[in-house]
Order: structure tokens, then C-alpha cells, then sequence
């Protein structure tokens, strides 16, 4: 599928972070296995009802960019379903969101029961709102987990239909949450557990990887890992041998929908009910530190920020050495390694035995 990726601006804004924002659309495009033609920023002064971008801005996007060879035009802001309709009309184009996109690529990578149920529930909620009695908009998600793509048949799923299967969702993952839950008090009772966290991309899997010796899944693409997935790291010491729970989870994201924060609720408390948080960054992106304050924000929204943590910085074998030192001087109580090479993981083994053996007080 060739696309042509759009961010709308309205007024002013940041540079940087509108840079960031399309950069993270490319690679979330990449992702999804669309082919991108071309880039295209669109100015406006007002938010038109209508068409968002307004009507003469429309037509500019038609006669710019009237050529079969596109076959879809995907916007970064979140617009409603009657705007998407009003400019594929014009455009003769299928027209998807950045939120919309995020869950076709939840779609592609949940490969559990409940992942699947996750990212299903994610998609009728996102699209409960945009139904209009024509069945148009339930079939924007194609191959949807748990519904058939209208390639298969045509989806005529009224409002009540898409609520109760909310409903029936809703409820089994309450129960396999309540599950679960028992599981992991069980589990914090008897060994201790430490969450990797970060944003999307930043090489937690690979950390979860060489810290374990695993062959844990590892993609360099965004939300390559949807399940949370949990492996035992032995630590020696002075005062003794430790047996530690490391699990990597789903990783964050700017302006992470929702729907996707309310339906992965049950993977997301695996950050909470856990007694060290390991926050990976990729050290090498240009707004590490954006994302750094996206990845404290979701914490925060999780009711997980009081939880104690390690702040670390991966990849950092591809950094230049002056950029190296000055991270080091800017952040003198992390940790800098990389997950790739191995270079300095041993210094976080150890910051991690010192948590459990000397400042969580618990005997080995």
C-alpha cells in the first residue's frame, strides 16, 4: 500500500517536536508495511468542521497529488469520521489517522489470547464513536483481531451489537486481570521482580535478552513487543545468590491513544505491582529527552511513578563520544550500556543485586 503521510498545523508550534511527531509517523508507517511516497506539512489558520483542513487546502491536496500510484493518505491529528470521509471523497483516497494506524499494528503483533483480546477491545472502542448506520467506518480496520476484514464479508455491526461485544471483552478480561493479579502477589511473595520500561523502540527486549541469555522476540520496528514476557536472572554477591523476575513490557508512546491505555490495562499493571522499574532509553534518538517525560507521564497515568526506578541508557555503542560524556555529566546517577555489545551490563547487574540485597532490605 503506497501512502502519502500528512501532519497538519494549526498556528504555532514546536519545531522540534512536530519534526519528532512526523519522524515517529514514518516509522510507525514503516511498521504497519506501508510504502511512504512522500511527506506533505499543511498549514491552516483555523480547524474547519467540515474537512479539518479546509476546503481550499483540500483542493491543493487533490491536484498535487492526483496520481493512481497512492493508495491511501494517512493524517497525523485525529479527525472525525465525517473529515475522513469528506476528504477520501475528494481525494479518492482511503484516509487513516495516527490512532488508527497504531492499532493495525497492535492487530499485527498480538499474538496471545489476551493481546488479542486487548487490541480488540481497542479497536470497537475506537470505533464505537465513528459508527453512522452505514457499517462504512467498522470495516477501516482490515483483518481486525477477533473481526473478519471486508475482504471476507461486509461488517453491517450496529451500535448495540459493537457494545455488547465490548461488554463480553470487558468482562473476560476483568476476570483473566483478577487472575493475574493473584498470580503476581503470589509470585512478589515468593521472589523478587523487576519491569523494563521505556519508549517503543528503545531495546528493552534485547536488554531482557542479554541480561537472561534469552532468545526473547526483538524487531527493529515500533511495538514489536505487545505481550509482556517474563524471564529469572540469577545476581551473585557478597551476601549471596538472588533469583530475580525480569519483565519486559509494551512500550510507550507519544500520545499513546486511549483506548489502547484502557484495554491493555492488564499488561500495563505488570509496571505497577513490581519492585523496581527499569526505565530504558534509547540514548541515540535526538528527543531522548521528550521521551524520557512521555515515558514519566504514562507512569504517572498507571499510578506507577512511586514505584522505585533505574534510569538507563541503551544503545550506546553507536554514540559519538562527545555526546557519550555529556549524557554521563547530565544524568550522573544512570546507567550507560548496551544491550548489543554487553559493554557495561555488568554494572547494572550489580545495581540491581545492591536494590534487593542492601536498599530493599530483603534477604536473599
Amino acid at each position: 500500500m503506497k501512502v502519502l503521510l500528512v501532519s497538519i498545523i494549526e498556528g504555532k508550534e514546536n519545531p522540534l517536536l512536530h519534526q519528532v511527531a512526523m519522524e515517529e509517523l514514518e516509522d510507525l508507517t514503516k511498521t504497519a508495511g506501508y510504502e511512504i511516497v512522500d511527506r506533505l506539512i499543511v498549514p491552516i489558520r483555523a480547524i474547519d468542521p467540515k474537512t479539518y483542513i479546509g476546503k481550499g487546502k483540500l483542493e491543493e491536496l487533490v491536484h498535487f497529488y492526483d496520481t493512481p500510484h497512492l493508495d491511501g493518505i494517512i493524517i497525523q491529528q485525529e479527525i472525525s469520521a465525517s473529515q475522513i470521509r469528506a476528504i477520501e471523497e475528494k481525494t479518492l483516497c482511503e484516509v487513516i489517522t495516527r490512532t488508527e494506524l497504531i492499532l493495525r499494528i497492535f492487530a499485527l503483533h498480538a499474538r496471545t489470547k489476551i493481546a488479542k483480546m486487548q487490541v480488540e477491545l481497542a479497536q470497537l472502542n475506537y470505533l464505537l464513536p465513528r459508527l453512522v448506520g452505514k457499517g462504512v467506518e467498522m470495516s477501516r480496520i482490515r483483518g481486525g483481531i477477533g473481526m473478519r476484514g471486508p475482504g471476507e464479508q461486509k461488517l453491517e455491526m450496529d451500535r448495540r451489537l459493537v457494545r455488547k461485544r465490548i461488554y463480553q471483552l470487558s468482562q473476560r478480561l476483568e476476570a483473566l486481570e483478577k487472575g493475574m493479579q493473584e498470580r503476581r502477589k503470589k509470585r512478589r511473595k515468593m521472589q523478587h521482580s523487576v519491569a523494563l520500561v521505556g519508549y517503543t523502540n528503545a531495546g528493552k527486549s534485547s536488554l531482557l535478552n542479554a541480561l537472561t541469555h534469552s532468545q526473547v522476540y526483538v524487531e527493529d520496528q515500533l511495538f514489536a513487543t505487545l505481550d509482556t514476557t517474563s524471564r529469572r536472572l540469577w545476581l551473585t554477591g557478597e551476601k549471596g545468590d538472588i533469583q530475580v523476575v525480569i519483565t519486559d513490557t509494551v512500550g510507550f508512546i507519544q500520545d499513546l491513544p486511549h483506548t489502547l491505555v484502557e484495554s491493555f490495562r492488564s499488561t500495563l499493571l505488570e509496571t505497577i505491582d513490581t519492585d523496581l522499574v527499569i526505565h530504558v532509553v534509547n540514548s541515540v534518538h535526538p528527543a531522548y529527552l521528550q521521551q524520557i517525560e512521555i515515558v514519566q507521564k504514562t507512569l504517572s497515568e498507571i499510578q506507577a511513578e512511586t514505584v522505585p526506578q533505574i534510569l538507563c541508557f541503551n544503545k550506546i555503542d553507536m554514540l559519538e563520544t562527545e555526546v557519550y560524556l555529556e549524557l554521563r555529566r547530565n544524568f550522573p546517577k544512570a546507567y550507560f550500556l548496551s544491550a548489543k555489545t554487553k559493554e557495561n551490563l555488568s554494572l547494572l547487574r550489580e545495581a540491581i543485586y545492591r536494590f534487593f540485597v542492601e536498599e530493599k532490605g530483603k534477604n536473599p
